[in-house]
Formats: structure tokens, C-alpha cells, sequence
């Protein structure tokens, strides 16, 4: 028993419902149930063949992308690791910074007072110089004022002497 099966499966016209004697009589045309069979499993199978590569390829894709994405992710949490540490390493050195800013005032601070009080006793050495210079002249003066009276004296006393003999 010879049947041809409709080509539905190659997506081609299904047969002529013309005179089925005719096909039977065609020779190397006419084909068993079994080679149909036959064409058709070996069509699937290279269907599945085809569809398996396109699996294996859709599967490297995939794998592809997850690995990609799965390095974006490292990535992207490194870069934040990164940035916490840089912002963390900012705070610190403001803070450093505005501890060092306050040493300093508080030092200029401590070379102004010091500043002021050499200015201070430098005016005081100053004036207590001038004090004793006024003073060592007033001395002199008087000491010099003490000789030319005792000289005076002693002169007038030798005048007195000399004019007594």
C-alpha cells in the first residue's frame, strides 16, 4: 500500500487530489509511506539539530551576558567601595585640616600675646633706661655742681689762707 503523505511539515501546497492511479503509476515519482516517514524524521532531527545549535548559541549569550553583567556589578561595587573610601578619606583630612587650622590660630594667637608683651617690656626697658640715664645725669651734675663748690670753697679757703699771712 502506497500513500503519499501531504508535504505540510516543508511548508509546501499539499498534493493534487487528481487520480490517485495516475501517481501510482509514475515510477521513480511514487514513494512508499516509509520513505516519507524516513524524509520526515531526518527533517526533524535536522530541525532539532538546528534548534540545539541555536539553543547551545542562545546559551553562550546568555552566559556571555551574565558574566558580563556579573563584572558590571564588581565593577560597580568596587567604584562605590572606592568612593566611600575617597569621601571617607576627605572627611578625615577636612577634619585633620580643621584641627591643624586651629592649632595655628590658637600658636598666632599665642605669638601675638607674646609680641605684645616683648613690645611691652622693650617700652618699659626703654623708659627705665631713660629714667636712669636722666638720673646718672642728674648725678654727674650733681656731682660736678659738689666739686665746683668744693673747689670754690677750697679756693676760697686757700684765698682766705694765703690772705691771712
Amino acid at each position: 500500500m502506497s500513500t503519499i503523505l501531504p508535504a505540510i511539515h516543508r511548508g509546501g501546497a499539499p498534493p493534487s487530489k487528481g487520480d490517485k492511479t495516475q501517481l501510482h503509476h509514475n515510477g521513480d515519482a511514487e514513494r512508499t509511506l516509509a520513505d516519507e516517514y524516513f524524509d520526515r524524521i531526518c527533517a526533524l532531527e535536522n530541525e532539532n539539530e538546528r534548534f540545539r545549535g541555536e539553543m547551545r548559541h542562545v546559551r553562550s549569550l546568555l552566559s556571555n551576558n551574565m558574566h558580563a553583567r556579573e563584572n558590571e556589578t564588581t565593577s560597580t561595587l568596587a567604584s562605590h567601595k572606592v568612593q566611600l573610601a575617597l569621601a571617607a578619606k576627605v572627611q578625615s583630612d577636612v577634619a585633620f585640616y580643621d584641627t591643624e587650622k586651629q592649632k595655628a590660630a590658637l600658636l598666632f594667637g599665642e605669638v601675638v600675646r607674646l609680641g605684645k608683651q616683648v613690645e611691652s617690656v622693650e617700652l618699659h626697658m626703654q623708659q627705665q633706661h631713660t629714667a636712669l640715664d636722666q638720673r646718672l645725669q642728674q648725678v654727674a651734675q650733681a656731682k660736678l655742681a659738689d666739686q665746683s663748690v668744693s673747689q670754690q670753697q677750697q679756693h676760697s679757703h686757700e684765698v682766705n689762707v694765703l690772705g691771712e699771712y
